[in-house]
């Protein structure tokens, strides 16, 4: 058995070896072939079918995300700039260990991008991801569906693609990708917001979010747009990220490539993949489906139909408009990390003296997701993140009109229910911050190198 074990071993080894021999690429969820998605399924049934103590058994995979491994150096951190090398490396290798599960079936498999800035093909999701045996989260310790991840149809795009798209022009890394002990944009919009209040169930922590194979197409296209943001940061000759080279992320004994700075470059040697701009329409029953149903009224920013908070915070606004070069910065110093549920803060514009109650969501200025953390992280994860946004454009375009003569932001600050997985959870500390402030800042990233 030890040895028919040690050449199993041996020969996925060797398929590692090779399997950056040409450059590989992930393709958007609607342009995969049937033929592609029958083999990724299969490569995912494959390591899902392997025995718990196989280290490329699936749940194994799962378990370096959330609460890391003996043989690792996980779990990942977030809420800083990390977060992107990190998860850049655990795409590769376990795009690595598809391929190896079972060639020549699945040699070529990649993981494909899901563009959640468009309508689904299913019900809530891309249809592979609700059909194919391989893509559902059942098959990882979840009774139902339902318990898994929210099911709850949704015809519209969960996020906005004009948020994306003024994410992704953010001139500056620190607030676009963060730094050591702060979190940028990417993460607290979109990557935060899908995980904890779009998904749900096995995606509302860290712990367990890997189990879902959602988790890999969501994240396959969050690294698409931070690729997407280098190549653009590298022309003008501003920093792509991350600043801190020197991380260790190896979760592999023996990994190559164990900083950093090794997955700074998608086109470096090594690495050599690229993701394929969509070349289809996205089409399917789903759609049509979706297209027949009737419209929610969604916010302008945030997608995710959430109920308006009781009560809000209220800070007065009194920043003078920009100057060429100069950002307008909304910063929060020492947000917590909630442990019982992740929670969605929207921020409002409005003239002073506004009635909160009155407060639309054409008013709202920006907003952020704070995603549940796990118990298990100890002494490695800060117990506060600070959180910086720039809200230079959204001003603008709300000030388009003559601005008013005194303004407040007023904040909405709502917890996600997702009562099923957060059965039997303890309500942690209040949901707070320290200090929220609002600034003029030139490049902080610039500032530090």
């Amino acid at each position: 058995m030890r040895s028919a074990r040690f050449f199993a071993t041996l020969a996925v080894c060797l398929f590692v070896a090779t399997a950056f021999a040409q450059t590989r690429v992930r393709k958007h969820v609607c342009d995969l072939s049937d033929a592609e998605w029958t083999a990724l399924d299969h490569a995912f049934q494959k390591l899902e079918a392997l025995p718990e103590d196989d280290p490329n058994n699936y749940i194994r995979w799962a378990q370096i995300h959330g609460s890391g491994m003996p043989i690792s150096t996980g779990p990942c951190k977030h809420g800083s700039e990390q977060i992107w090398p990190w998860h850049r490396a655990y795409l590769i290798w376990f795009e690595n260990a598809l391929r190896a599960s079972d060639p020549p079936i699945t040699a070529n498999v990649t993981l494909p991008y899901w563009d959640w800035t468009q309508p689904p093909t299913g019900v809530r999701y891309p249809i592979q991801f609700e059909t194919l045996p391989g893509l559902l989260p059942v098959g990882t310790d979840c009774p139902t569906p339902s318990t898994c991840r929210n099911t709850t149809p949704h015809p519209s795009a969960p996020f906005d693609a004009k948020t994306i798209a003024s994410i992704q022009a953010i001139p500056d890394w620190s607030l676009y990708g963060g730094l050591a002990v702060s979190a940028g944009s990417l993460e607290l919009q979109p990557h935060n917001t899908i995980h904890g209040a779009y998904i749900g169930g096995l995606n509302a922590s860290n712990l367990n979010a890997a189990r879902d194979p959602l988790f890999w197409g969501h994240h396959s296209n969050l690294d698409r747009l931070w690729s997407e943001f280098q190549t653009a940061a590298r022309k003008s000759g501003r920093e792509p990220g991350p600043v801190k080279k020197d991380f260790k992320i190896n979760f592999r004994k023996g990994m190559p490539h164990e900083l950093s700075g090794d997955y700074a470059d998608i086109s470096s040697p090594w690495l050599d993949y690229t993701y394929q701009p969509q070349q289809k329409q996205c089409t399917g029953k789903g759609l049509a489906q979706a297209a027949a149903m009737k419209k929610e009224a969604r916010p302008a920013l945030l997608k995710i139909a959430m109920p308006s908070a009781a009560h809000v915070v209220e800070v007065p606004f009194n920043v003078a408009p920009p100057a060429a070069g100069e950002r307008i910065v909304l910063r929060f110093t020492g947000v917590s990390r909630p442990v019982d549920a992740s929670y969605v803060v929207r921020v409002y514009l409005r003239p002073a003296g506004s009635n909160p109650a009155t407060r639309t969501e054409s008013e709202q200025l920006t907003f952020f997701t704070t995603w549940r953390s796990n118990h298990d992280h100890g002494d490695d994860e800060e117990p506060t993140i600070d959180v910086a946004l720039d809200v230079t454009d959204r001003l603008r375009e709300l000030e388009a009109g003559a601005p008013a003569a005194k303004r407040v932001v007023q904040i909405d600050i709502e917890r996600v229910n997702d009562k099923e997985i957060f059965k039997g959870i303890e309500p942690g500390p209040e949901f707070n911050w320290r200090k929220v402030s609002i600034e003029k800042e030139t490049s902080l990233t610039q500032s530090i190198r």
